[in-house]
């Protein structure tokens, strides 16, 4: 399976994906709740990252990136890609430094 393929297609490992992002962001709130820190910011920020992801994964039209098709660009598989990517990166990341900052 090619990357453009993953965007385009519905495939198990994307619905994977999603589902173990959905199950950490609950794990993180629940932890987040039973130390006192769960505020309405950190749910937020919870609900809006995965919104994010998930319209990225689901080849969504977004502002600056079409929906990919069979003729799509490399370039626009490449940069839909690198976007999921940091954007996977950087939630995981802020979700687990929410509870490191003082």
């Amino acid at each position: 399976m090619s990357i453009e393929d993953f965007f385009i297609k519905d495939s198990p490992s994307k619905r994977y994906l999603l589902i173990s992002l959905a199950l950490f962001m609950l794990i993180m709130a629940l932890i987040a709740y039973f130390k006192g820190k769960l505020g309405f910011e950190y749910v937020f920020s919870l609900i809006a990252g995965y919104a994010l992801i998930f319209f990225i994964l689901k080849n969504a039209a977004l502002p600056l990136f079409p929906p990919l098709t069979e003729k799509s660009s490399d370039a626009n598989v490449m940069a839909r890609t690198i976007i999921a990517i940091v954007y996977i990166l950087a939630f995981i990341t802020l979700t687990i430094s929410y509870f490191f900052v003082i």
